[in-house]
């Protein structure tokens, strides 16, 4: 990281998780905080994603995956197993778990179990209890010292990215073509919204702007006036190679934190005009506040993406890999 983004990052062990330990790194003005984890590969990756008795979704015939979907008709609140592919905007397959608190003290998981052929999975009670109180600590640190929020969830999500960018195409592709005709129009308007810039970005003029570009000459006057928003709008700048997968986006948790192994994948945060790279990867975990940490503890969100960086023959040669390019998740929700 460059020194600039290196003051941005915050850094602490878990053992320093104490109330309000996060929420004081956050008002200094960092943007995410490293926090080292004691065997974090042992404790959540390998009885998450390498018990294979668990067929993930990104494996799993596309009935089991319909079957798993618990959708609520807003992308950010489903939970079970979806399948995202908006170019530009959305861009993973997942299984999304939210745990809660049991009276006896246990921890109940939504969904409880995913189908699996003619069988059924569950979690390992262990692994979700885990989950549990490592959130539960975090949600302890990002509130601050005497602030009472109780906490009600925790989200747990495991997402696959793909290694090659032509298959985030292919299954966009897939997505869009089992459309019917307006089906197929309001994706073509997402897709032209997705692309519009500086003040045309706003949630009514990209809707005006996506309609529009639907209209034979009068789309050629509208791309002349993005392309003029566009030299001006920094959020929207990538490097040669790279494709934006996630959009820029506030999570509306109270905050998030990654881990993951993903050589052809980065997420970036925003600040003074730029985009910088976390380090997302086995040995810590990155965390940052989001919209419900703005509106109840005063911290401010955190602007960030997903890019895809591609690197094709290292793709080719380890594209079957099971866990290649996956992030584990966990926020308060």
């Amino acid at each position: 990281m460059s020194s600039l983004a290196d003051a941005l990052i915050g850094r602490m062990d878990e053992s320093d998780l104490k109330p309000g330990a996060l929420a004081a790194q956050f008002m200094t003005g960092r943007l995410a905080v490293l926090v080292r984890c004691p065997d974090l590969r042992a404790r959540l990756w390998s009885p998450l994603l390498e018990r294979l008795a668990e067929q993930l979704p990104w494996e799993a015939p596309l009935l089991d995956i319909a079957r798993n979907h618990h959708g609520c008709g807003n992308i950010t609140s489903d939970l079970g197993d979806v399948f995202y592919f908006q170019p530009g905007l959305h861009g993973y397959i997942g299984r999304k778990i939210e745990l809660e608190r049991e009276e006896h003290g246990g921890v109940r998981a939504h969904p409880a179990h995913f189908v699996q052929g003619p069988k059924r999975y569950s979690s390992c009670p262990s692994s979700l209890a885990e989950c549990w109180a490592l959130g539960r600590s975090l949600f302890r640190a990002i509130a601050p010292a005497g602030n009472e929020t109780t906490l009600k969830r925790i989200a747990l999500q495991r997402l696959k990215y793909q290694n090659l960018a032509s298959d985030f195409d292919a299954l966009s592709d897939l997505t869009t073509h089992s459309l019917a005709r307006w089906g197929r129009l309001g994706a073509r308007i997402d897709r032209a919204r997705v692309n519009a810039r500086g003040g045309l970005k706003r949630k009514g003029p990209s809707d005006l702007y996506g309609l529009l570009d639907q209209v034979p000459g009068v789309s050629r006057a509208g791309h002349l006036l993005n392309s003029l928003f566009r030299r001006h709008d920094a959020a929207a700048r990538t490097g040669q190679g790279e494709r934006v997968v996630e959009a820029a986006h506030y999570d509306h948790r109270y905050f998030t934190a990654l881990c993951g192994y993903r050589p052809e994948m980065a997420t970036q945060v925003f600040a003074d005009e730029q985009w910088y790279d976390l380090p997302v990867g086995l040995e810590h975990l990155v965390v940052f506040p989001g919209e419900l940490a703005a509106r109840d503890f005063g911290l401010k969100p955190v602007l960030h993406r997903v890019l895809h960086r591609q690197d094709l023959e290292a793709s080719r040669s380890l594209k079957g890999e099971r866990t290649r390019n996956v992030t584990l998740l966990l926020g308060a929700v």
